[in-house]
């Protein structure tokens, strides 16, 4: 019996150090991703316009959408993760501004869409990175009412008020 399992040891470690390895390489593949689709400004514009256009369609008459960017996510005392918009207002502006906001009505069969970003603060971009302009927002987003950030508490108000 010990001859036996001696024998039979030998065989298994012999299958398992030579004929396996040899039968169980696996074939080396390289998978190569392909590069990212490029469009230009008026086909993004049109695919952002179509996005809200969708949603002004959905949305009730005599109402009124607001979409505020993400807030910054604090990594520790004096560093801020990078920041990463709020996702449905990236969607419908391909914007990645802080203290953007996307405002969507529709008020007796009539739409509209405007967006507040605050000004540009050359300061501010030196720490921060650079901030969209006027420009930069239409270019983007296709959207063409831009207006300051600073505004918006007012606009609110009035909506709140139902003024």
């Amino acid at each position: 019996m010990k001859i036996f399992s001696s024998i039979l040891l030998s065989i298994s470690l012999f299958f398992t150090i030579v004929v396996l390895p040899q039968t169980a390489q696996p074939k080396e593949k390289t998978w190569i991703a392909p590069t990212s689709p490029v469009f230009s400004d008026a086909e993004r514009q049109a695919e952002l316009s179509k996005r809200r256009r969708a949603v002004l369609d959905a949305m009730k008459d005599d109402s009124v959408m607001v979409l505020w960017s993400a807030e910054p996510k604090i990594y520790s005392n004096d560093v801020d993760f990078m920041f990463r918009q709020e996702n449905n207002l990236y969607y419908l502006t391909a914007l990645k501004q802080e203290n953007a906001t996307l405002i969507l009505f529709k008020k007796g069969g009539v739409s509209g869409e405007a967006v507040f970003i605050p000004k540009r603060n050359p300061q501010r971009e030196t720490w921060n990175g650079r901030m969209y302009s006027i420009e930069d927002v239409v270019r983007l987003s296709g959207i063409k009412t831009v207006v300051d950030a600073a505004e918006l508490s007012g606009l609110l108000k009035a909506l709140t008020s139902r003024a």
